[in-house]
């Protein structure tokens, strides 16, 4: 089994979050994370049968940054008769194909998270309104 990164740390620097988390508050993928742990190129540990990994703001890396739907440049109609007349691009097509069916479904993922996102800070609106009545009527303060 792999030790973690041998480099002295200080962890009072940071914090050990879970994979997900940290892929999360880094923009880093789960699958570069665990690619990382394997190559031990980065600092974790491991309790009771999780990954930790040490988030330090200081040492993360940049994410690429993120590009909305309606800036990615679109196809033009030559260029895609062009590919599918040249031999051999039948696979480039297929990849592209892909490609865009993941763009829309990573779309779609993206826009039920903000739905549910603005559900649950409406949620969280009303139970904040709750609490106020509550201790306004009797008068108490937690």
């Amino acid at each position: 089994m792999s030790q973690h990164v041998s480099e002295t740390c200080n962890e009072s620097d940071g914090l050990w979050l879970p994979l997900t988390e940290y892929s999360v508050k880094s923009g880093v993928s789960l699958s570069t994370i665990r690619r990382k742990i394997k190559s031990n190129r980065i600092q974790y540990r491991l309790e009771k049968g999780r990954y930790l990994i040490l988030f330090d703001d200081n040492r993360i890396e940049s994410a690429p940054p993120v590009i909305k739907m309606e800036s990615r440049p679109k196809p033009t109609p030559r260029l895609v008769e062009r590919a599918e007349t040249t031999p051999g691009m039948e696979s480039v097509r297929m990849v592209s194909d892909a490609f865009e069916h993941a763009l829309k479904e990573k779309d779609e993922r993206i826009r039920l998270l903000e739905k549910r996102n603005k559900e649950s800070e409406d949620r969280l609106k009303e139970l904040q309104l709750l609490i106020r009545v509550l201790e306004e009527k009797f008068a108490v303060r937690y």
